[in-house]
């Protein structure tokens, strides 16, 4: 019998970390019987253009997967999944872990705050307010600051760049409001970026939103145990 298939696109992230960020997800598909694919969302697109972000990734995507496969997408890569649904023919389902629908007003400063920092060339600094936007809001982000090689810095740079100025971009209402399939939209109730008023909120019947209690940003970092039982009984209705 052949393995379903899944396919994750990353966060923005100065440097690629081989899929670590999603290891929990695939853990629990792999278990379910599916073959996922990770990609590094920001080495397919060429800049902050929404609409040459979608035309690269359904190039991409239409060429390598032609039966049916869940499609995800973290934060940046989870409104870039709600503006991809709509064009792709072989989707089973889709979904978008802490991904705003549209950039409001809270998110656009403080994504702002990180811009002025990379735009500066100060890329640990901004990396360091990053992960206090990560965690859930009334928490302190772990201690420890984050260091990079002089060499890696101009490439962490212009990834964040690029990828911060297209979540800024991008507005996915009308997109996933086309899209008829099954969708699932993940958000953790203390989320400082991705958060419940930003979401696209649709109003198809196969379009679900969830808030995830107690949890931020990375949702299985805070709240494993919900993200696992919302997962388990939604992925067993594809």
């Amino acid at each position: 019998m052949k393995k379903r298939e899944a396919v994750i696109l990353a966060p923005v992230m100065p440097v690629w970390d081989e899929g670590q960020f999603c290891a929990p997800l695939v853990t629990l598909l792999v278990a379910k019987g599916y073959h996922v694919t990770v990609f590094d969302t920001l080495t397919l697109i060429q800049d902050a253009s929404p609409e040459r972000a979608v035309e690269a990734l359904c190039q991409a995507l239409n060429a390598r997967f032609q039966s049916p496969y869940l499609l995800v997408g973290f934060a940046m890569a989870g409104t870039l999944v709600q503006l991809l649904a709509p064009h792709l023919h072989g989707l089973s389902g889709v979904i978008s872990v802490s991904a705003p629908g549209f950039a409001d007003e809270q998110l656009n400063k403080r994504l702002g705050e990180l811009v002025s920092l990379l735009e500066k060339g100060e890329v640990e600094h901004a990396v360091d307010v990053l992960h206090q936007f990560v965690v859930p809001e009334g928490q302190a982000a772990q201690e420890g600051r984050f260091t990079l090689p002089d060499a890696a810095k101009a490439s962490a740079i212009q990834r964040m760049l690029t990828g911060f100025a297209l979540l800024l971009n991008m507005d996915a209402r009308a997109a996933i409001a086309r899209y008829n399939g099954k969708y699932l939209a993940i958000v953790g109730d203390k989320s400082q970026l991705a958060s419940w008023e930003n979401q696209t909120h649709s109003t198809q019947p196969t379009h679900l939103y969830r808030r995830i209690p107690k949890a931020g940003m990375r949702p299985w970092n805070d709240n494993p145990a919900a993200m696992n039982a919302l997962l388990n009984e939604w992925v067993d209705t594809l």
